[in-house]
């Protein structure tokens, strides 16, 4: 018997998951948790430069865009590889462009854990006054709607309070 083979982007994956938590757990308050990688009314891409240069324009996709009364207040990351320790200069270089170009000042990368990790939100540094956060989120626990519900929680109350 031969099966057909396929694939699984566990980064897809991942990125949708935590989309699909977040969008659970901060259903209140105004906030919107939408999908960086699609333009609005479904989405939140949009380009990355303010005008286009000579060699044009890109698309800023963050994974994840929340908004609060429809304005962009920060932009989250997902990465589905555990990172045990800082993050790479690469996601960190990506998430805050992301949130220069959002005119967001809180940024996240969010990673899955490792078993000596559990479900945190540690604060990374500031920016120009952008807030830089590694959320870590732990699949292995027995309880994971407590996971998801936890780091939504800190998440949220790590936003920037209205003005």
């Amino acid at each position: 018997m031969r099966l057909p083979s396929f694939l699984i982007k566990m980064d897809d994956v991942f990125e949708s998951y935590a989309r699909k938590f977040m969008q659970s757990n901060l259903a209140f308050d105004s906030f919107r948790i939408l999908d960086g990688n699609h333009q609005p009314p479904i989405g939140a891409a949009k380009y990355l430069f303010d005008d286009d240069g000579v060699l044009g324009n890109r698309e800023a996709t963050p994974d994840i865009v929340i908004t609060r009364d429809g304005m962009p207040i920060s932009v989250l990351e997902v990465k589905y590889k555990p990172c045990p320790g800082n993050p790479d200069r690469d996601h960190l270089n990506q998430v805050m462009t992301y949130a220069v170009t959002y005119k967001v000042k809180h940024a996240t990368l969010v990673y899955p854990s490792k078993k000596s990790q559990s479900t945190n939100l540690a604060y990374l540094g500031i920016v120009d006054g952008i807030k830089c956060f590694k959320a870590t989120v732990d699949l292995s626990c027995e309880n994971l709607l407590d996971q998801e519900d936890q780091i939504s929680r800190l998440i949220a109350e790590s936003l920037p309070l209205p003005l």
